[in-house]
């Protein structure tokens, strides 16, 4: 398995396979959006350039998973905050096809954020993660994440 990141204008040749990812990732959940109401939302993620997308593709080349990365400055979320003017990067979702899972899909599309995060220089990468989803949960903590309930949080050592 092998990852590649999205940004900018190369962003739209992964639209269609996306929807067709979160329709199985929608199912899985349980959710109730509707097709069109994820088509609708994905315009907004496929048009702006404040999105990256993390995409992991298996040995013939199709994709069977991908992340969604959220850059903003952690004054946006917390003024209290020590590092108030840190950047900060946050992971909104990670997601690997049933088919595909338990073989380092997730653990590589983690990895490749943690590296765009580095070298984008930002200060930590953040995310939400269930109660009960123990294997993202482990995953996050064997990459360095320090979890605190549903929230996990990996400060990015050696940048100011």
């Amino acid at each position: 398995m092998f990852t590649e990141t999205l940004t900018g204008q190369n962003k739209s040749a992964f639209q269609n396979r996306f929807l067709e990812l979160h329709e199985r990732m929608r199912t899985e959940m349980g959710s109730s959006m509707t097709n069109e109401q994820v088509r609708e939302g994905s315009q907004t993620l496929f048009e702006s350039n404040k999105y990256v997308f993390f995409l992991l593709k298996n040995e013939q080349g199709d994709i069977v998973g991908f992340s969604i990365g959220l850059p903003f400055t952690r004054t946006e979320m917390d003024h209290t905050d020590p590092h108030a003017r840190s950047n900060t990067f946050q992971i909104a979702l990670i997601f690997v096809v049933p088919e595909e899972r338990r073989h380092g899909g997730a653990k590589a599309l983690n990895q490749q954020i943690i590296d765009y995060a580095l070298q984008q220089q930002y200060f930590q990468v953040i995310t939400s993660v269930s109660l009960q989803n123990q294997p993202a949960r482990a995953l996050l903590e064997k990459t360095g994440f320090v979890l605190d309930g549903k929230e996990a949080t990996l400060v990015l050592k050696g940048l100011n």
